[in-house]
């Protein structure tokens, strides 16, 4: 057995495997504003991912509602301010709530989207 790694008579080792990233959506589920609200605030800021989404396009509140939801991603509340648009999102997968907040900034081209899992 070649203990070091200098490839004497060891049989090589099998590769890690990754773990899966793909999540199963439930739909329909149902969450209460308040339910959010109070999901929301429990969450340190420390365990939100946040990431940029570049877009080419100036997405409509309709059209982003009726994508998400297409795939199981639903709209808690949205709306149209002078600046941007922001979106609150829930999902669940398993007994998992996932909470997104999401704001595009209009005239520029990151979507900025906050995901926080309970």
């Amino acid at each position: 057995v070649d203990l070091l790694g200098f490839g004497g008579d060891a049989a090589p080792a099998a590769a890690p495997v990754a773990p899966s990233t793909s999540l199963s959506l439930k739909s329909p589920v149902t969450m209460s504003g308040d339910e959010y609200q109070a999901t929301w605030e429990a969450i340190p800021d420390a365990d939100a991912t946040v990431t940029a989404i570049p877009l080419s396009t100036m997405p409509t509140l309709q059209w982003m509602e009726q994508t998400l939801a297409s795939v199981s991603i639903f709209t808690m509340a949205s709306g149209e301010l002078p600046t941007e648009l922001k979106f609150y999102h829930y999902c669940c997968s398993g007994d998992v709530f996932y909470l997104i907040q999401s704001n595009i900034t209009k005239g520029e081209e990151p979507l900025l989207l906050q995901v926080t899992m309970s």
